[in-house]
C-alpha cells in the first residue's frame, strides 16, 4: 500500500484566507494556481520583505508566531506564549480573547488544536481564569471554535474557519499596539 504525504497551504492577504489540504501534488498544483495571490507589488512576499517566495517554503503550515507578530507572542522553554495584555471588561470576554490569540499563534505554529489545560494556563497568565465558568465562557464562541470533549474531562480546542478569520484580525490589532 502507497502512502501519499498530506499537505496544507493556508495564504491570507488582509482578512481573506485561502487554504489548500491534500496530496502533495495537488497542493503544489494549487500553490502554481495561486502565484497570483501571493504578488505584493512586483515581489511574492509580504510588504517590507526582501526577494521571492519560495513554494516549497510556502506549502509548510508552521511560522513563527512570535517573529510575525512580536508585540503578542513570545517563545519561553519551548512553549508559545501570550505577552500582550488582553482587553476586555470581564473575565469572560478576557478569556475569549485568551482562546482566540493562543489558538491563533498555535495554529501558525502548526498545531491546528490545543487542550483545555493549554488555555487555563495562558488564563492565568492573564489573570483572567474563572474555574467556575471556563467552559461556559468558551461557549460563548460557538461559531469560532470547536471543543472536543476527551475521557477524563479534558478537551481539546480549535478553531474554526470563522474562527480563524477573527483571531487574525484581534491578533494583528494587537500586534499594531505599542505595549
Amino acid at each position: 500500500m502507497e502512502v501519499r504525504m498530506q499537505s496544507r497551504i493556508m495564504l491570507q492577504r488582509g482578512s481573506v484566507i485561502v487554504s489548500a489540504e491534500g496530496a502533495e501534488d495537488f497542493v503544489n498544483a494549487t500553490i502554481e494556481k495561486w502565484g497570483h495571490l501571493l504578488e505584493f507589488g512586483g515581489a511574492t512576499e509580504a510588504p517590507g520583505r526582501e526577494g521571492r517566495a519560495d513554494p516549497k517554503r510556502a506549502t509548510q503550515s508552521n511560522t513563527d508566531p512570535a517573529a510575525e507578530y512580536e508585540n503578542v507572542f513570545d517563545v519561553h522553554d519551548g512553549r508559545l506564549k501570550i505577552i500582550q495584555s488582553m482587553p476586555g471588561s470581564s473575565k469572560a470576554e478576557k478569556t475569549r480573547n485568551t482562546a482566540l490569540t493562543l489558538l491563533y499563534g498555535e495554529f501558525l505554529s502548526g498545531n491546528e488544536t490545543i487542550s483545555a489545560e493549554q488555555l487555563k494556563g495562558a488564563c492565568v497568565d492573564q489573570g483572567c481564569y474563572d474555574p467556575s465558568n471556563f467552559a461556559s465562557h468558551l461557549k460563548g464562541l460557538k461559531e469560532r471554535v470547536v471543543l472536543n470533549p476527551k475521557p477524563g474531562g479534558d478537551y481539546t480546542i480549535k478553531l474554526t474557519a470563522p474562527g480563524r478569520r477573527a483571531a487574525q484580525e484581534l491578533v494583528a490589532e494587537f500586534n499594531s499596539r505599542e505595549t
